[in-house]
């Protein structure tokens, strides 16, 4: 009965999920690479390796019409200059001829990448709604032969020895009973005395390890609870943007009572518009589950959506990530921009959205 209750809720959940993830091409992907560090940590991250000593996170993919991606988003697509599938974020969409075209972006990356990806079915798979941190090792391992071997082994191992010791407890229950019969009429009281015994024995430890993996649960959903709690009222929501030349992150851009000059260091166009970039480090702060960063915009002179950045996952504390000021210019020089950056946070304690102007000097001569 709980082997057919478990396979009907398998079946169940299996179809619910496949139906809200449509069917991708990569439903499960397991990231290889830094590109999207600290976001995303990669399996095979070897200059990480002390900080991230379980790394490969796993991300689940979900298929999505193409004009419903949004710049921030971070999608799972094929490109001819890299072998498997890539997963970096959106950093521009615009339509050119009829197609819609991405820029992405990974966020451990200066610069973004240097192709267009086309906004096709069989070119974009997906877009990713879900992260399960540090177990992509494994899933990436087992692809191996070494890999399938040691785990195979190890089956096998496991099921020698429990074959071994359902033996032995065959065994003794053999000779236990045959010594039984022997003395069935000398130590029959004796024997039903230490039976109900070992039955009140027996239920006193069900009755304690019920009540001690209750304690474990519960502790580790209030633990859980608590913890998130706590980094909301303790850590809201906010953002930073700094040159990439302070390496120290001491000097936000916004609190500088003058504007600072920025210059791009990669541009390109945009049919027949030209696009710069200009690097900086951007700090989140977030509150993990009851307080987290739902995204936010930085927006150049009042335009919507020149960088936009979807947080996936919760987190409590800070991350700094390598993003950009993109902005849409004619000709070469310096321009005075108005820079306006706003937080939009979700959760049950979610901060009201907050709205930060400053001043920038945006230099195309790079």
């Amino acid at each position: 009965m709980l082997l057919g209750i478990a396979i009907v809720l398998a079946v169940a959940v299996s179809s619910g999920i496949n139906s809200y993830l449509a069917n991708p091409k990569h439903p499960i992907v397991s990231v290889t690479t830094g590109s999207m560090l600290p976001i995303y940590n990669g399996f095979q991250d070897y200059e990480y390796s002390e900080m991230y000593p379980f790394r490969g996170d796993i991300l689940l993919i979900r298929r999505v019409p193409i004009n419903e991606i949004k710049v921030g988003d971070v999608i799972i697509f094929d490109t001819p200059y890299v072998n498997d599938p890539v997963v970096h974020r959106v950093v521009a969409k615009w339509e050119e001829n009829g197609t819609i075209r991405f820029k992405t972006n990974g966020d451990n990356r200066v610069d973004p990448d240097s192709w267009y990806v086309i906004g096709e079915d069989d070119i974009i798979h997906g877009v990713v709604v879900f992260r399960v941190p540090h177990v992509g090792w494994f899933l990436l391992v087992i692809q191996t032969t070494l890999g399938r071997l040691v785990v195979l082994s190890f089956a096998i191992i496991l099921l020698f020895l429990g074959g071994d010791e359902k033996e032995k407890v065959k065994q003794g229950k053999d000779e236990s009973c045959i010594q039984n019969k022997s003395s069935e009429n000398q130590n029959l009281v004796n024997n039903l005395n230490i039976i109900q015994k070992g039955i009140i024995f027996e239920r006193n430890i069900a009755s304690k390890q019920t009540l001690f993996y209750t304690a474990i649960i519960f502790l580790i959903i209030f633990s859980f609870l608590g913890f998130n709690i706590l980094g909301a009222l303790l850590s809201s929501p906010d953002v930073n943007i700094y040159a990439m030349s302070d390496n120290s992150l001491a000097n936000p851009l916004e609190d500088k009572s003058t504007p600072f000059n920025l210059t791009n260091n990669y541009s390109w166009k945009e049919g027949t518009q030209d696009v710069y970039f200009f690097p900086v480090k951007i700090e989140i702060t977030s509150g993990g589950l009851f307080n987290n960063i739902d995204y936010f915009e930085i927006k150049v002179n009042e335009t919507q959506g020149l960088y936009r950045w979807s947080v996936v996952y919760n987190f409590i504390g800070k991350k700094v990530i390598e993003g950009a000021v993109i902005a849409y210019l004619s000709d070469l020089g310096v321009y005075s921009a108005s820079i306006t950056l706003e937080i939009y946070s979700r959760g049950l304690l979610a901060s009201p959205t907050q709205i930060i102007d400053f001043k920038l000097l945006l230099g195309t001569g790079g």
